[in-house]
């Protein structure tokens, strides 16, 4: 049987089968305990013993699916913790029915699939609680009263740039949250039947890998879409992190698609704005594998200066560790750098950031680094 890669692991395509399946299940924005219940149901049928086999979710310290009080021995159990938050908040278990003499043993596949289920299930666990919290399943958009009353102008006049007419406007902005400092937003490799506005505050961008590595690639900052790229996808390619606390929108692809499909100006200005967004990508791809290290650091002062905050402090909303993770390097290497340049009076510290004092010798620097 062939496999696939998700995720950095090799994934059978019956298992891919199931997780495409699971997705569906996710956009169609059922209730937590219909999730379980279709995993339970139809989980098993993936293992090498499916007559055997058991599973048991648990969450909030309610049980869902079979008792696992009676496996005898717990190594004979495969779990994986629910990480909602970034708390562990319950467990996904499979299990064997057997006889003391007979040992049956899950394959690494199998594990790797299980921990996926475990990962895309916290995802969605997560996401459903963001929304219940912030009241997205009883908000009721008021249509009787005027847009620009329930919304920022310059929000509107920002959407109304891309030729929609009001009444578009208002179905796309019918739903709306607020985050604090540091929450996740997006989750990469999550479900996602929707994409996200940012109407205020700034977020970082970032691509991150099973060990936890993460290289940040964009700050976005109001009035502009987060993840768009995921349009034709079910799930987001990067994990999106708030450095505020922001005012973000979520735009149903549904709706969306639709808009573009009857009004061609609004779909030739969506794709217009897409490709100058993505060129800072493109752009920073090259930085990070031409220049040397002060070339790059000396890059991403002046994309955060020039083109985040168009002022030449960059906040303490951004720390060292963020110009690292923009630069592509550790942090160390990246707080040497950046001591170089104070000391050779092209940055200063204040208490308010990061003041480019020499903006000329900075530019110098990233076209001869």
């Amino acid at each position: 049987m062939k496999n696939q890669e998700i995720g950095g692991k090799s994934i059978e395509n019956k298992f891919l089968t199931f997780l495409y399946s699971l997705d569906d299940n996710f956009n169609k924005n059922k209730k937590i305990e219909e999730i379980f219940t279709y995993i339970i149901n139809n989980l098993c049928v993936n293992f090498s013993y499916p007559d055997r086999c058991n599973v048991s979710i648990v969450y909030k310290d309610a049980y869902y699916g079979s008792n696992i009080d009676d496996v005898l021995d717990p190594d004979d159990i495969l779990t994986f913790p629910l990480i909602i938050n970034k708390k562990e908040n319950g467990n996904i278990n499979v299990y064997y029915e057997g006889s003391e003499n007979e040992k049956l043993k899950f394959t690494n596949s199998e594990r790797d699939f299980l921990k996926l289920i475990a990962t895309r299930l916290s995802d969605f666990i997560t996401i459903s609680e963001i929304m219940e919290n912030h009241g997205y399943k009883e908000y009721t958009p008021i249509y009787d009263a005027k847009i620009v009353e329930k919304h920022s102008l310059d929000l509107v006049n920002w959407l109304y740039s891309f030729n929609l007419t009001m009444d578009q406007i208002e179905k796309l902005l019918h739903t709306c949250l607020n985050f604090r400092k540091g929450e996740t937003v997006c989750k990469q490799n999550a479900f996602s039947s929707y994409f996200l506005l940012l109407a205020d505050g700034y977020c970082k961008s970032f691509v991150e890998d099973s060990k936890g590595h993460t290289l940040s690639f964009m700050v976005n900052k109001a009035f502009e879409f987060i993840a768009l790229s995921s349009l034709y996808c079910k799930s987001f390619y990067f994990t999106t992190m708030t450095l505020t606390p922001c005012k973000i929108y979520l735009i149903e692809k549904n709706d969306f698609l639709e808009i573009m499909k009857y009004n061609q100006s609004f779909h030739t200005e969506v794709t217009k704005w897409l490709c100058d967004n993505y060129n800072i990508v493109f752009e920073k791809l090259a930085i990070r594998g031409l220049k040397q290290t002060i070339g790059r650091v000396a890059h991403t002062l002046l994309y955060l200066s020039q083109t985040v905050f168009e002022n030449n402090e960059i906040p303490n909303i951004i720390s060292r560790k963020d110009i690292a993770e923009f630069s592509g390097m550790s942090t160390e290497n990246c707080v040497r750098i950046l001591s170089s340049l104070k000391k050779d009076n092209i940055i200063k510290y204040t208490k308010k950031g990061i003041q480019i004092v020499d903006l000329d010798l900075l530019k110098t620097i990233v076209i001869a680094g």
